[in-house]
């Protein structure tokens, strides 16, 4: 199957405009189900930096914070995360690199967030940790 270009939505989406007043703006998008595109069923954004990509002299270095006050996006100018965290290549990977899924700017999140009202207490969250091509889940109760 070939790989959807990752400016191409996936379907059964669509844009999902997001504020929060410590990050700023930001546009994902909004999987609804298929055949009701009014039944939201969760909300994504792809790609949120969580620190300063590790590029030139900042190679195999300690990830740098992302500066105090940082802004995703403004109301006039949101930040659109609609794709998916970059992957950073591997010198040792044998398939063909495709420029449009490989960067070294690669210290990104994916974020789902569950369609309708927050349970008490918020949602539980899911932080997913892939190292070696093994995956390593880990079930986080924040109080």
């Amino acid at each position: 199957m070939p790989r959807r270009s990752p400016s191409t939505p996936p379907p059964h989406t669509k844009p999902y405009h997001h504020h929060h007043p410590q990050i700023g703006h930001i546009t994902g998008l909004t999987y609804t189900s298929p055949g009701n595109s009014s039944s939201q069923l969760c909300h994504y954004f792809g790609g949120l930096p969580y620190a300063l990509p590790p590029i030139g002299a900042h190679r195999w270095r300690l990830p740098r914070p992302l500066p105090k006050g940082y802004r995703f996006g403004t109301k006039s100018n949101p930040g659109h995360f609609t794709g998916g965290c970059a992957q950073c290549p591997q010198p040792a990977f044998n398939a063909a690199l495709d420029d449009t899924y490989w960067d070294e700017d690669c210290l990104q999140l994916n974020v789902w967030i569950p369609a309708g009202e927050a349970p008490k207490g918020g949602w539980p969250v899911l932080f997913w940790i892939r190292m070696c091509f093994e995956p390593l889940s880990l079930r986080l109760s924040l109080h």
